[in-house]
């Protein structure tokens, strides 16, 4: 006699049946679709928060090894022009002719003020649409030598900023393009660019509070 765990030669097992947890699960998995662009409509879309990619993934290439079940189904659409607002830092700055180049609208510039953390959409003296971002250095020398290396940057792309040494110790560089009258892709190349410069040397260290809290 065979116990109930055995199962007789020559006869295939029974199905296991599933419990109905691992059925919603299954279900799930092969019924997900996710659409960039798409606003959740179901309660299982919201219960997800299905939302569209960062331009910063999709600049990763995050799609191109899914992590997931070889039956999940994939449909990722990145909104349209993305491609376009990605990837700054790996861009030249164009020359730019008066007449021929326009200033970016209000919705590009947003775009890609996105793209460079620190950068501030503000306007110049004359009133004129400019980023500007502002940073402390160690003392005026630090300043001075912070401003060497922007410029170094500046004449190798060939678009060049405006440096100011306020005090002793701050610094901050407006960016615009004057032939226009305003804001070009090249300032925003120009500023990713910036943002990659090493000048941690040239600025005051993060000093610890207590509790081991870091104050920048």
């Amino acid at each position: 006699m065979l116990s109930a765990t055995h199962v007789k030669l020559g006869k295939l097992a029974a199905p296991v049946p599933l419990c109905a947890c691992t059925k919603r699960t299954l279900a799930l998995r092969r019924g997900l679709v996710v659409r960039a662009g798409d606003a959740p409509s179901t309660a299982q879309e919201k219960a997800q928060g299905a939302r569209d990619p960062f331009p910063g993934e999709v600049g990763s290439n995050f799609t191109a090894k899914p992590l997931s079940e070889a039956d999940t189904m994939h449909i990722i659409r990145p909104p349209h022009g993305m491609d376009k607002i990605t990837g700054l830092r790996s861009r030249k700055c164009k020359p730019c002719e008066a007449g021929k180049t326009q200033a970016l609208d209000s919705t590009t510039i947003n775009a890609l003020r996105n793209q460079v953390p620190g950068w501030q959409v503000t306007k110049d003296a004359a009133g004129r649409p400019c980023i500007r971002q502002e940073w402390k250095v160690l003392n005026f020398l630090s300043g001075l030598e912070f401003f060497r290396r922007v410029g170094a940057l500046a004449e190798e792309e060939g678009h060049h900023p405006d440096l100011h040494l306020e005090g002793w110790n701050r610094v901050y560089i407006q960016l615009a393009t004057h032939s226009v009258g305003g804001l070009t892709e090249n300032d925003f190349i120009l500023a990713s660019k910036i943002n990659d410069l090493d000048t941690s040397d040239l600025r005051p260290r993060p000093k610890a509070k207590a509790g081991g809290m870091i104050r920048g």
